[in-house]
């Protein structure tokens, strides 16, 4: 099968409430339908997000993709859908995005027809090891699974064997806004420290934030800390938890933010503190706005700190490590700049959309091959 060829890409999702996963998705199915091929996503509960994500929506619809929303009968509606459209039209692949999704697939055997693409996103092991029955299971029909980043798939291989030889790894896009935009000078007096992202408080790491914040507030350090993001139902509140500490005048919960290029570029340092991630989004547009970044060492960041020398890792849940990087930025503004630029080059050169959606394509286009082999 020739790349030029045009593709059926079928997808089944839990959601689209406006997550990280969720914009990877749309921007790929964007992609690939702006390059002709036949997309759908059935959304198996209607949550759409609000700002970037509604305009998204409405580039993926007008790029060609269609977007099958959940009936009178809810998510069975979507299913029902599905299976009409594997069963009717032409075989193509079909890829579940989510954990639900792909129980779903895995408990009607007819969704096992296509070319199954099995999404491997949030590089956890713990996570890995106690969905490792499911990922074991995909075997039964996975032609090939699609991963964000390279330790994803080595930690899915140490559950399931087989999975590294039908593995491909397609990084995470960023959007041309934020490689064109231009990133704010240095702030005047306070340095101003920014992070973005769903509030989930210990995943995240916002736990550490505090503790950077307590240990910057002892050395009478002149930084402020600004939080963008949602606060999930049934986490940890973060603005609670500034409250509970006294901490209004150092941290500041901006709450959810619609416009991510305007908040980020208002950043001198980016942070990053999750426990575990696969690519992370919000990190890249940093990176790609020319901010100098720090980040713990979850998914590829330390090869791509090696690779851009453009970004400072440190370790996980260390927050005097953490700390430290931040202060060797705040008595480095040289260094910090040279950082920055290098960073930017970096993504325009491996995370453009463009680039991105022809990776996704090619692999798409192996996983087909394998299948009618």
């Amino acid at each position: 099968m020739k790349h030029s060829e045009r593709m059926v890409v079928r997808v089944l999702t839990n959601t689209l409430a406006g997550g990280g996963a969720e914009k990877q998705l749309l921007l790929l199915l964007r992609g690939l339908g702006e390059r002709g091929h036949d997309c759908s996503v059935y959304v198996l509960q209607w949550q759409p997000g609000g700002g970037r994500y509604a305009a998204l929506l409405d580039e993926a619809a007008r790029a060609g993709v269609h977007i099958v929303r959940p009936g009178r009968a809810g998510a069975l509606s979507v299913l029902a859908a599905l299976v009409a459209a594997v069963v009717r039209g032409p075989r193509g692949v079909l890829m579940c995005w989510g954990f639900r999704a792909e129980l779903w697939r895995l408990l009607l055997p007819i969704l096992w027809w296509p070319a199954g693409i099995v999404a491997l996103r949030s590089a956890s092991r713990e996570v890995m090891r106690k969905r490792g029955w499911l990922l074991r299971a995909t075997r039964l029909y996975a032609a090939g699974y699609l991963s964000n980043s390279e330790l994803n798939v080595k930690l899915a291989q140490e559950v399931a064997l087989g999975i590294e030889s039908r593995a491909h790894v397609v990084p995470n896009a960023i959007e041309a806004t934020f490689l064109s935009a231009a990133r704010r000078g240095e702030s005047a007096g306070r340095l101003e420290v920014r992070m973005l992202g769903n509030v989930r408080f210990w995943i995240k790491g916002y736990d550490q934030l505090l503790e950077i914040a307590q240990l910057a507030c002892a050395d009478g350090a002149n930084v402020h800390f600004t939080v963008g993001g949602a606060q999930p139902t049934g986490e940890t509140r973060l603005d609670g938890e500034i409250a509970r500490r006294g901490m209004e005048g150092t941290v500041t919960w901006a709450g959810p933010i619609d416009d991510p290029v305007k908040f980020l570029a208002g950043a001198d340092v980016f942070m990053l503190l999750s426990r575990y991630e696969g690519m992370p989004n919000a990190l890249l547009e940093a990176m790609a706005l020319g901010i100098p970044c720090i980040a713990t060492e979850v998914g590829d960041l330390r090869r791509i700190a090696g690779e851009s020398d453009g970004l400072e890792v440190v370790p996980i849940a260390d927050a005097r490590m953490a700390y430290a990087a931040l202060v060797r930025l705040l008595g480095e503004p040289g260094r910090a700049r040279a950082m920055g630029v290098r960073a930017r080059e970096y993504c325009q050169a491996h995370f453009a959309e463009a680039a991105v959606t022809i990776a996704a394509e090619r692999a798409l286009h192996a996983v087909l091959e394998r299948r009618e082999r």
